[in-house]
């Protein structure tokens, strides 16, 4: 039973959309199908199927009637959850149904297209929109609809157009570091595959799956998504796809730091996908492997792997792959000492960056580039640098990121001899990495800031990080840095009779 409130609420709304046009009226009553908390008027006219410019015409007569409201973007537009409720209740069933269909038909669609520009091409607008905004404009201010709307469609028992979402999807809100949707995503795609027995789609969710859980440092889990992965491509005899469970397999190895491993996890993946005749992923297992010889403490390898895969991305078209090679290449060269060189390479890699829409691939950029301003003495401008990067982290929740560019940031400052800033960034970096799970971040971080300790006197202090660090180091198996820090807790213990 509808209490007074809501009995004269319903009458407000009553009396405004009797003054509606019966196409008006239609056109509200469908409002309440487009997913979350806002969308945008090309949407609207999907759902309706009107033009755009019709839709205008009715969306901005409901604004001046209250039914709908202008949202904070240009173009976008939200309806109050008792407004909705209110439509769904006037919507019947059969125009639910074929609103739905138009609805989902343009936004599958729209999103695989834009996903496939996105990635393959760059940032043009697609022709046939008339909206006029680029892919990555448009998975920008839609993302979190889409994510929305495959859980709606899971729970509304399709799993056909839940994995159709959830395949293009995926891919995008990982890139984009939004992990949770990510996370979710995935695995709402993995059971609709199951449910509809589509083994190699399973396997592709799967190894997006095994990505996400790397990026949220439930490596383990990782590593079982990928293996999982790998074994439904060998079922299937499908080359191409266990070769790239084993690239990203190689990639959480990595982040255990099993460089031995994940080096022959990526050559092998590159073997296969040059069997299977995808040069364009091959070339990205090349980049993998590269990085990889780079902390295997090969530069000279890594260089010249980093060299070919960017002469390959460039022949492929691939902007994004060729801007981080160049990035990594100059990361190489300034841990070769070749800072000077590195800076070049640094602002190409970042001017390239900043026309992709893709700001965890900018902000790695920077970071990097404010370390060899660092190493050079350019200060002033590497703090703006890693400003700018630390900005870019803290708004996609990077946490990994953002610690990194902390440590940068103290050392820059340190080099400015800055010391109460510099082990501010410190202890925050050491928070972060500790509040992520990864462990030998901490470890160097926290020998970082027991130096910065020394700086200011704080013998006991710094002692106390050296033995956490060389604790950490002995548990990770790392023995060197281990014996670093062993050798410096020892070092504070002799000179201060400690």
């Amino acid at each position: 039973m509808l209490s007074r409130e809501n009995i004269a609420v319903r009458a407000a709304f009553d009396l405004s959309y009797r003054r509606l046009t019966t196409e008006e009226a239609r056109f509200f009553r469908l409002l309440s199908l487009p997913p979350g908390n806002d969308f945008a008027t090309e949407t609207a006219a999907r759902t309706a199927g009107v033009d755009r410019s019709s839709s205008t015409v009715v969306l901005t007569k409901l604004a001046r009637m209250h039914l709908v409201e202008q949202g904070e973007a240009w173009g976008r537009w939200h309806m109050h959850d008792l407004m909705r409720d209110y439509s769904v209740d006037l919507m019947s069933d059969e125009e639910g149904t074929e609103a739905f269909v138009r609805l989902f038909t343009y936004l599958t669609a729209r999103l695989r297209e834009s996903v496939s520009h996105f990635h393959e091409v760059g940032d043009d607008a697609p022709e046939q929109w008339p909206d006029g905004l680029s892919s990555a404009e448009w998975l920008n201010q839609e993302c979190m609809s889409l994510v929305e709307a495959t859980v709606r469609v899971h729970l509304a028992k399709n799993p056909l157009l839940t994995l159709t979402i959830a395949g293009d999807l995926a891919p995008y809100l990982w890139e984009r570091h939004h992990l949770d949707d990510a996370q979710q995503t995935c695995l709402l795609g993995i059971a609709a595959s199951r449910e509809l027995g589509e083994r190699r789609q399973e396997a592709m969710v799967l190894s997006n799956l095994g990505l996400v859980l790397k990026d949220q440092r439930k490596l383990k889990k990782s590593v079982r998504a990928h293996k999982a992965a790998r074994q439904i491509a060998r079922e299937l005899r499908d080359t191409r796809l266990e070769a790239l469970a084993l690239n990203h397999l190689g990639l959480t190895r990595y982040e255990q730091r099993r460089f031995a491993e994940s080096l022959r996890l990526h050559r092998r993946a590159a073997r296969l996908f040059k069997g299977a005749g995808d040069s364009r992923n091959r070339t990205g297992a090349l980049l993998n492997a590269a990085e990889t010889l780079r902390d295997m403490g090969r530069p000279q390898q890594a260089s010249a792997l980093l060299q070919k895969a960017h002469k390959g991305f460039l022949r492929q078209g691939n902007a994004h792959g060729s801007t981080q090679a160049q990035g990594s290449l100059a990361l190489t060269l300034r841990q070769a000492g070749r800072a000077a060189e590195a800076i070049t390479l640094h602002r190409q890699a970042i001017a390239q960056a900043r026309t992709l829409h893709r700001p965890r691939t900018l902000a790695v950029e920077l970071s990097n580039y404010g370390c060899s301003l660092t190493v050079e003495g350019q200060y002033t401008e590497a703090e703006e640098a890693l400003q700018e990067a630390l900005a870019l982290f803290e708004e996609m929740g990077d946490r990994s990121g953002e610690a990194r560019t902390r440590g940068n940031l103290a050392g820059a400052r340190l080099q400015q001899a800055d010391w109460h800033a510099a082990l501010n960034d410190q202890v925050l970096a050491c928070e972060l990495f500790a509040d992520i799970g990864d462990d030998h971040a901490l470890a160097v971080e926290l020998r970082n800031a027991g130096h910065t300790l020394l700086q200011l006197g704080r013998h006991f202090e710094a002692l106390e990080n050296f033995e956490t660090a060389a604790h950490l180091f002995s548990a990770l198996e790392d023995k060197e840095n281990a014996r670093v820090a062993d050798d410096l807790a020892r070092e504070v213990t002799e000179r201060h009779g400690m």
